[in-house]
């Protein structure tokens, strides 16, 4: 996972005219402009050249981490001969619980294992909604998405469409970066996942400093039609991600009107 830039990546998708006509100067000019990295698109075309010409300008292409399978009984080959390629990479387990110890032995060998906690060990089963929520919420400082404030963008898709989540995969690595976040059925709002948004929720005050022009928003991205998500739930996913009246606390100091 690369370090985050102090400016957003820029999409060279936004430039690929100016790109197609002149690509090292392009990537010199968007340097120039203070940006440390960029989103490639058309990647495959020439790979070494556009690897050569980010390099000579210093920047640095985003790229996401792959998502790997395993057993509670054993590493696949598959996934043994990525993570081998990878040498040494940091491995992240999902739900170490039902992943068991010896899978968490045989994967310390490729390379420092962190686990991200999931449902499993509060409730002794597999269980995708929690552990979409603890992928959300989760960062070590340098990995993950660490949501855990309002401000982001959020990815809704259904658990028994998993085509769905590769068909939306752009939504989480451009624009409103956002992680995916899983509904049990088509109809109602797991329990989970409405306390996680819940949690999140942008919410204002009275106060001037507080008000809701200025407050931040959640944008969300449901993907399927109403067979994957329904409309009451999408409206119920709509009234958690809006900005909403919180009431001043004691502990807020008191705010004079405005003049």
């Amino acid at each position: 996972m690369t370090s985050t830039p102090s400016i957003p990546a820029l999409q060279l998708y936004t430039v690929r005219e100016q790109i197609a006509a002149d690509r090292k100067g392009v990537l010199a000019r968007v340097a120039g402009f203070g940006y440390g990295a960029v989103e490639p698109f058309n990647i495959l075309s020439d790979p070494e050249g556009l690897r050569d010409d980010l390099a000579a300008a210093g920047l640095a292409a985003e790229s996401g981490v792959p998502i790997l399978f395993v057993t509670s009984t054993r590493v696949p080959l598959a996934t043994a001969a990525v993570l081998a390629g990878l040498r040494r990479p940091s491995i992240y387990v999902i739900d170490p619980a039902a992943v068991g110890a010896h899978t968490l032995a045989v994967l310390a060998r490729y390379g420092p294992v962190t686990a991200i906690p999931g449902a499993s060990a509060a409730v002794e089963r597999a269980d995708p909604v929690a552990n979409s929520i603890a992928v959300a919420r989760f960062t070590d400082g340098t990995f993950g998405w660490g949501i855990r404030e309002p401000g982001h963008g959020l990815v809704f898709a259904n658990v028994a469409r998993p085509l769905d989540a590769p068909a939306g995969a752009l939504l989480s690595a451009t624009g409103d970066y956002g992680p995916l976040l899983l509904l049990e059925a088509a109809s109602g709002l797991p329990q989970a996942l409405a306390g996680y948004l819940g949690d999140i929720q942008p919410a204002y005050t009275p106060a001037p400093q507080f008000r809701p022009v200025r407050g931040v928003y959640n944008h969300g991205w449901l993907l399927g039609d109403e067979r994957a998500i329904s409309a009451l739930t999408q409206a119920e996913i709509d009234s958690l991600l809006e900005i909403s009246p919180r009431r001043q606390s004691s502990e807020e100091p008191s705010v004079s009107p405005a003049e």
